[in-house]
Protein backbone atom coordinates (compact mmCIF):
# COMPACT_ATOMS: atom_id res chain seq x y z
CA UNK A 1 0.00 0.00 0.00
CA UNK A 2 0.93 3.34 -0.74
CA UNK A 3 0.99 6.70 1.38
CA UNK A 4 -2.61 7.49 -0.56
CA UNK A 5 -4.15 3.70 0.38
CA UNK A 6 -7.39 3.92 1.63
CA UNK A 7 -9.67 1.67 4.07
CA UNK A 8 -13.63 2.20 4.81
CA UNK A 9 -14.23 0.47 7.91
CA UNK A 10 -17.94 -0.20 7.73
CA UNK A 11 -20.25 -0.25 10.97
CA UNK A 12 -23.44 -2.52 11.32
CA UNK A 13 -26.13 -0.04 12.64
CA UNK A 14 -28.89 1.71 11.22
CA UNK A 15 -26.45 3.91 9.17
CA UNK A 16 -25.57 1.73 6.60
CA UNK A 17 -27.58 2.25 3.87
CA UNK A 18 -27.27 1.12 0.28
CA UNK A 19 -27.52 4.59 -1.22
CA UNK A 20 -23.78 5.50 0.86
CA UNK A 21 -22.40 2.34 -1.50
CA UNK A 22 -21.70 4.27 -4.78
CA UNK A 23 -19.28 6.22 -2.81
CA UNK A 24 -17.38 3.80 -1.69
CA UNK A 25 -16.40 2.71 -5.66
CA UNK A 26 -12.40 2.46 -5.58
CA UNK A 27 -11.94 2.27 -1.97
CA UNK A 28 -11.47 -0.93 -0.32
CA UNK A 29 -13.49 -1.99 3.02
CA UNK A 30 -13.64 -3.60 5.85
CA UNK A 31 -16.80 -5.04 6.93
CA UNK A 32 -17.69 -6.67 9.94
CA UNK A 33 -19.64 -9.49 12.14
CA UNK A 34 -23.26 -10.34 10.79
CA UNK A 35 -23.28 -7.58 8.80
CA UNK A 36 -23.00 -9.85 5.70
CA UNK A 37 -26.58 -10.68 5.64
CA UNK A 38 -27.00 -6.74 4.52
CA UNK A 39 -24.12 -6.98 1.87
CA UNK A 40 -26.10 -10.03 0.74
CA UNK A 41 -29.19 -8.18 -0.25
CA UNK A 42 -27.42 -5.47 -2.04
CA UNK A 43 -25.40 -8.07 -3.68
CA UNK A 44 -22.00 -6.03 -2.71
CA UNK A 45 -18.95 -7.45 -0.44
CA UNK A 46 -15.94 -5.66 1.01
CA UNK A 47 -12.60 -6.69 0.27
CA UNK A 48 -11.48 -7.66 3.94
CA UNK A 49 -14.38 -9.10 6.56
CA UNK A 50 -13.46 -9.92 10.14
CA UNK A 51 -15.97 -11.48 12.75
CA UNK A 52 -14.88 -10.39 16.15
CA UNK A 53 -17.85 -11.12 18.04
CA UNK A 54 -17.38 -14.67 19.62
CA UNK A 55 -21.40 -15.08 19.56
CA UNK A 56 -21.79 -13.75 15.96
CA UNK A 57 -18.31 -16.49 14.83
CA UNK A 58 -20.21 -19.50 16.53
CA UNK A 59 -24.02 -18.41 15.49
CA UNK A 60 -23.14 -17.81 11.90
CA UNK A 61 -20.09 -19.93 11.11
CA UNK A 62 -21.43 -21.77 8.16
CA UNK A 63 -22.70 -18.73 6.23
CA UNK A 64 -19.35 -17.36 7.09
CA UNK A 65 -17.47 -20.37 6.13
CA UNK A 66 -19.82 -20.32 2.96
CA UNK A 67 -18.63 -16.59 1.82
CA UNK A 68 -14.97 -17.38 2.52
CA UNK A 69 -15.47 -20.74 0.38
CA UNK A 70 -17.08 -18.39 -2.51
CA UNK A 71 -13.89 -16.14 -2.17
CA UNK A 72 -16.33 -13.22 -1.68
CA UNK A 73 -13.49 -11.70 0.45
CA UNK A 74 -9.87 -11.11 -0.90
CA UNK A 75 -8.79 -11.81 3.34
CA UNK A 76 -10.61 -12.77 6.46
CA UNK A 77 -10.49 -12.18 9.66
Amino acid sequence: MGNDAKLMVLGNGPSLRPEHFPAFQGIDALGMNAAYRFWQRIGWYPAYYACLDPQVVVSHADAIARMIGEGRFRRAF
